[in-house]
């Protein structure tokens, strides 16, 4: 069962409390205005004004992916075929030593 639409009222509260606050706000107005967070983010989103927070990007702690390094490898000269099972570590380690062998 769904609630009326908002009223005038509630919109422009709304309004003046996420210029206020912004994406941090949401629980604040939800509660003040007695509706869930996805239906203030709707109206929100209804009326152009509200901005989706930026999506953090995944920062890697361990260096390059296993695909990463395969792809290097490549560049390397080395066919990667059949090198799907071996370890990051162990890629690493051929990939060093073909950059020894090279020169590179």
């Amino acid at each position: 069962m769904s609630r009326e639409g908002y009223t005038e009222k509630e919109r422009d509260k709304a309004l003046q409390m996420y210029s206020e606050f912004g994406n941090d706000g949401l629980i604040n107005i939800s509660q003040e205005l007695g509706r869930s967070i996805n239906s203030v983010r709707a109206k929100l989103v209804k009326e152009g004004v509200y901005a989706a927070p930026e999506k953090k990007l995944n920062q890697r702690k361990y260096g390059p992916s296993k695909k990463e390094i395969i792809r290097e490898l490549g560049d390397l000269g080395l066919a990667p075929d059949g090198l799907d099972g071996t370890t990051k570590q162990g890629l690493n380690n051929i990939k060093t030593l073909i950059e020894e062998l090279k020169g590179v």
